[in-house]
């Protein structure tokens, strides 16, 4: 893939209209909670819807602006519910009545499960600060664990028992561990134990680095910190594939299912990957590169820093879901000059990027999406009108607190309405036959294209 190519392709990006917000997860600080920018805009929009409604402007005009501002029509319920839990029918039926006039990216396309959660703290935990507590309360409530930890900093969710971990322990993992540099401030012992959840299969996984467990169990050491990682339901750790996946399945899995990896704790200093990749099927999925198209002085300092150092810092290979599939790898210069100096095989670290949203155009089918934003933002089940077809749980979503989904249809009545017992005397006056003739009706009038008389 040459220059012009990659000019091209950002070019296309730049021109898409339909995408007005992508939220992106490029590591476990963002996925797994949300970033302090992400949330200081979500309070300061909170705020402003809060505002709004205090206000007494209409609730379309609260909707319409929140849709303006690049946000979903889902998120604007959630939060304009959250702030006025009393007026929640009256914000839900105007949200559904506004869904002919919006577009298709004003559709928050995840489901609410993973998009609105009830979050607790440490200290709500008490005694029972295990993991496996902490693990139930998300499988069975959706209930996080916030804030999260600036882990690189010294920082934890909870301190557990070293012997529970050990006994947690299995062939599972969602990432490989770089070498970590002895002056690296993300290196051990400032470096916690993660441990990874996902709902799909109520899973555990904990951290790669198993060794430091067994020898801490070994040393008498009885607590260790512990961050947890919390994964939507498309989310996968790697070792649910084969010992010798390909990248470019990973890569098809992402775009053709929506599944994606767990993001790696720290690929920039430490060197943390999801697989290493051989040099020739990345070549071939990413496009060949030709010497001659590098500049001589950066393919001189590429191919030093490879004979220095190795192939230290992983391939980035970033990943947009838009509908056909778009891929970015950084520095793809690099495989070029590692295949030339004959380097096997490199690290690769996946980063996703999807805007979960339908695209412009497509018919919008999302009352029940905002329902359950609806209901996970407090609101009463019985608010949701939906319509036939549409009376069932929207798939993995869990009410705040564990409680149940949409509600059933109401059963039939079982009173039976008795027959009339007055019986109607028949007319005693006699009606003569008309004596005028009606003229038959006219002929049907042509129908028009499109079903209009």
């Amino acid at each position: 893939m040459n220059t012009r190519t990659i000019l091209g392709i950002l070019l296309s990006i730049a021109a898409i209209p339909c995408v007005v917000q992508a939220e992106l997860g490029t590591d476990i600080h963002v996925q797994s909670d949300s970033d302090p920018i992400r949330l200081d805009i979500d309070r300061r929009t909170f705020n402003e819807i809060q505002s709004l409604l205090k206000q007494g402007y209409p609730a379309v005009s609260v909707m319409l602006h929140g849709v303006s501002m690049g946000m979903s029509i889902n998120d604007v319920v959630y939060l304009a519910v959250k702030s006025n839990p009393q007026r929640a029918k009256e914000l839900y039926d105007t949200a559904v009545s506004l869904l002919p006039s919006l577009p298709g990216w004003a559709i928050q396309g995840d489901d609410s499960s993973d998009r609105y959660y009830t979050n607790y703290t440490a200290s709500e935990l008490g005694a029972q600060s295990t993991v496996t507590e902490v693990a139930r309360r998300f499988f069975e409530q959706n209930m996080r664990l916030t804030p999260f930890p600036e882990w690189y900093a010294g920082g934890y969710h909870i301190k557990v028992s070293t012997d529970e971990l050990a006994g947690l322990l299995k062939d599972s993992w969602w990432y490989r561990q770089g070498n970590l540099q002895p002056n690296s401030p993300r290196s051990v012992p400032n470096r916690p134990i993660f441990v990874s959840l996902y709902g799909d299969r109520g899973e555990i996984v904990v951290d790669s680095g198993t060794e430091r467990i067994r020898n801490a169990q070994q040393e008498g050491v009885r607590e260790l910190p512990v961050v947890f990682v919390y994964n939507d339901m498309r989310t996968r750790p790697i070792s649910r594939y084969s010992a010798n996946v390909k990248a470019k399945e990973i890569v098809d899995d992402f775009f053709k299912r929506g599944l994606k990896l767990t993001s790696v704790p720290e690929w920039r200093q430490v060197g943390d990957h999801h697989m290493v990749a051989p040099v020739a099927e990345l070549m071939e999925l990413l496009g060949t590169i030709d010497k001659k198209d590098i500049d001589p002085a950066r393919w001189s300092a590429i191919t030093q820093d490879i004979r220095n150092n190795g192939f230290n810092t992983p391939l980035l290979i970033s990943l947009f879901n838009s509908g056909d599939g778009r891929i970015w790898a950084n520095g793809p210069d690099r495989i070029a000059a590692a295949a030339e100096l004959g380097v096997g095989q490199v690290p690769v670290v996946f980063l996703y990027h999807d805007i979960g949203r339908p695209p412009c155009g497509q018919p919008i089918r999302t009352t029940a999406l905002i329902c359950s934003a609806a209901l996970a933002a407090g609101a009463e089940p019985s608010i949701c009108q939906l319509p036939p077809g549409a009376r069932s749980q929207v798939p993995g979503y869990v009410a705040p607190g564990g409680g149940g989904g949409f509600p059933r249809p109401s059963p039939p009545p079982t009173t039976t309405v008795p027959p009339p017992t007055t019986t109607i005397p028949p007319p005693t006056t006699t009606v003569p036959p008309p004596t005028t003739t009606i003229p038959p009706p006219p002929p049907p009038s042509p129908v028009l294209p499109g079903g209009n008389s």
